[in-house]
């Protein structure tokens, strides 16, 4: 929704146009790098907290297993992502409800897009639910090659906010500076500049050549 995507973005002024111009980096995930996110302090949700964020979808069912979030280990694990069968992989043992763009869907019979675009999921969780690792399984295998942004952890009404938008650096803290994501294998070719369009349907990549990343990243 627009309100997320104003979310922890930076706002430039266009002199000429006499308008604020909303850019922001997107990093893209290379499952031959293992790249992956991890915070530093992993995250132990209550009953029916959330923790929400934006991942692209792929173009096609992906042909392995893909990760987009799991524990840190093989404990109280919230694991999801994407299967082989077309269909979204989220355990119901400590996920509660999915809900993908405003519409709630089940947890093991819904078939997740592949149209390319950007989506917005937000898990709600059961208690002692945990969550360390972003793009990966927690053992560092069946990486999600692709692009996630706007991790938000809401835990007893506290939230822990992050971007995923580093240009250079590789530690990021929230917003709230209650935890901080380290940015694992993931090179600064892997990261480029996008502005939002002006009616807000689409990312446009404007970094300069050559891009590595998509040209437009389309908001579902």
């Amino acid at each position: 929704d627009k309100a997320s995507i104003r979310t922890m973005i930076t706002s430039m002024v266009n002199p000429d146009a006499g308008v604020s111009a909303i850019t922001r980096h997107f990093t893209k995930l290379d499952d031959v790098l293992n790249s992956h996110f991890t915070y530093d302090n992993t995250l132990v949700f209550g009953g029916s907290d959330t923790f929400e964020f934006e991942f692209l979808a792929p173009s096609s069912v992906v042909p392995g297993t893909q990760y987009l979030i799991d524990s840190d280990s093989s404990s109280d694990r919230v694991y999801f992502g994407f299967k082989t069968d077309g269909l979204y992989l989220a355990n119901s043992s400590e996920i509660d409800s999915l809900n993908i763009d405003g519409v709630d869907v089940s947890l093991s019979a819904t078939p997740y897009p592949t149209d390319g675009k950007l989506y917005k999921a937000v898990l709600t969780l059961k208690a002692g639910a945990r969550i360390g690792i972003l793009g990966s399984r927690y053992t560092l295998s069946q990486e999600y090659p692709g692009i996630m942004v706007n991790p938000k952890a809401t835990i007893s009404g506290v939230t822990t906010t992050n971007t995923l938008g580093l240009a250079t650096e590789n530690s990021e803290p929230s917003a709230e500076g209650n935890n901080t994501i380290t940015y694992v294998n993931i090179p600064n070719s892997n990261r480029e500049l996008y502005q939002l369009s002006v009616d807000e349907t689409q990312w446009d990549n404007i970094s300069p050549s050559p891009q590595e990343l998509p040209s437009v990243i389309e908001i579902a």
